[in-house]
């Protein structure tokens, strides 16, 4: 067992015991564990699947699977600042009394127009190739809506579908259904993993409304329902790797469904290229990171584009060439590594520590304002960060973090805006 490893897992540890009466801590918690699985199963999992490339990397690459190699240590010491910065702020950011939540049908429904806005602001950074692509990535629209939609707007979709069931009325929960379908829909077309949010989050939902009713037949339902939702999934992600070398778009939407690439519903054993596939997808960061560690751009370049700006208008480091896996120029490095890398493992823990300390006093500042939806956005940010970090540059994940941290100084702004949403009586009587 290694140094790192024994810290993470009393830090981990401390960090649980806390999180029940100290719940600014559950951010270290949820990183610190998704970081230390990663380190510790990413190399079994790529020695695995890597036959299957489904992460663009050259088969006879074989993961170190020991805990001292460059990459698992990247990802260790990240874990320990994860759960650091966790236990930290539980310790020092006492938890104020509850405040009683604004209303659940405001949030759902003024979640449910920003996500119509920023649904059309997507399809018009689309422009006319959202319905056919020749090249993946193509974009022949409004650039600028492209740079405000093309993460924010699927991320909004997801939080639409999250609260639909506190709409207040049928018919803005059917329509909030529909704009979930929508996001999946145009997302799965061109390729986008953030699709696979959508399928997952509903499937999670309806188990949790069924175990809420506790009955037996829909205990059915839901099992039955889990073979097609793995289905979907699977087929989804398959989706997402055949249009980068194929034409797609909303017009060979179901061609490319029917391909044989794509596993099909009655053919369970055509299912495990598709797993495998997502396998080496993931855990190909521990490659990654071994490689961003050892040809780290340098911190000068880590610094420079740690701003929530388009690249155009940030610096002029190029964001392409700076950060790439040279010879294979269409895989990125990953940001963990990169940090470790041109500054040691001192700045990793001290990084992911800030991370996760201001995400649990953001989580703080929301919870004393009654906003419980401003707590799952920062949640929702500082998870998918971690994970971007694992396989993705740096100009991703600071946009991510900058979303993290500006969010609690949106909240007086999101509190004025939820009390001049109609309540659910006031708005059903008018719809009526």
């Amino acid at each position: 067992m290694t140094l790192a490893l024994a810290v993470a897992l009393v830090l981990g540890a401390l960090a649980g015991a806390l999180v029940r009466s100290r719940p600014t801590a559950l951010p270290g918690l949820l990183c610190g564990g998704i970081l230390l699985l990663v380190a510790a199963a990413s190399p079994h999992v790529w020695n695995w699947a890597r036959v299957r490339n489904g992460s663009g990397l050259p088969t006879n690459y074989i993961a170190d699977v020991s805990l001292d190699s460059e990459a698992a240590q990247a990802f260790l010491f990240a874990a320990v600042g994860s759960f650091l910065g966790g236990v930290l702020v539980a310790v020092f950011v006492p938890p104020a009394p509850k405040v009683a939540p604004l209303g659940a049908d405001r949030v759902a429904r003024l979640v449910r127009w920003a996500s119509v806005v920023l649904l059309l602001m997507w399809c018009l950074g689309a422009g006319p190739s959202l319905w056919y692509r020749a090249v993946y990535l193509e974009s022949d629209g409004i650039k600028a809506f492209t740079n405000i939609a093309s993460l924010l707007g699927p991320l909004v979709g997801v939080a639409g579908l999250a609260t639909a069931r506190q709409a207040p009325t049928r018919r803005d929960r059917l329509m909030a259904y529909a704009l979930a379908g929508a996001w999946f829909v145009l997302t799965s077309s061109l390729g986008s993993r953030v699709s696979l949010l959508f399928p997952v989050l509903g499937f999670g939902l309806f188990l949790q409304w069924a175990i809420h009713r506790r009955s037996w037949r829909w205990g059915i339902v839901a099992a039955g329902l889990t073979y097609p939702v793995v289905y979907v999934c699977l087929a989804d992600f398959a989706l997402t790797l055949l249009v980068r070398s194929t034409p797609h778009g909303l017009s060979m939407y179901l061609t490319n469904l029917s391909s044989p690439q794509v596993p099909q519903l009655g053919d369970p054993a055509g299912w495990v290229a598709p797993v495998q596939w997502l396998g080496s997808s993931i855990s190909a960061s521990t490659v990654i990171t071994e490689f961003s560690v050892a040809y780290t751009p340098g911190a000068d370049v880590l610094l420079v584009n740690a701003n929530p700006l388009p690249s155009g208008l940030a610096s002029a480091v190029d964001p392409f060439s700076a950060e790439r896996f040279w010879p294979y120029e269409w895989i990125p490095l990953s940001f963990a590594g990169e940090w470790y890398g041109a500054l040691g493992p001192l700045a990793q823990v001290l990084l992911f520590a800030g991370i996760t300390g201001y995400a649990g006093v953001a989580t703080e500042v929301f919870r004393r304002r009654g906003l419980p939806i401003g707590t799952a956005m920062v949640l929702a940010l500082v998870l998918l960060s971690m994970l971007i970090s694992i396989q993705y540059p740096s100009r991703m994940f600071w946009r991510l973090i900058s979303m993290v941290v500006l969010l609690p100084f949106g909240a007086p702004v999101l509190t004025a805006l939820l009390r001049n949403v109609p309540t659910r009586s006031v708005y059903a009587s008018a719809v009526r």
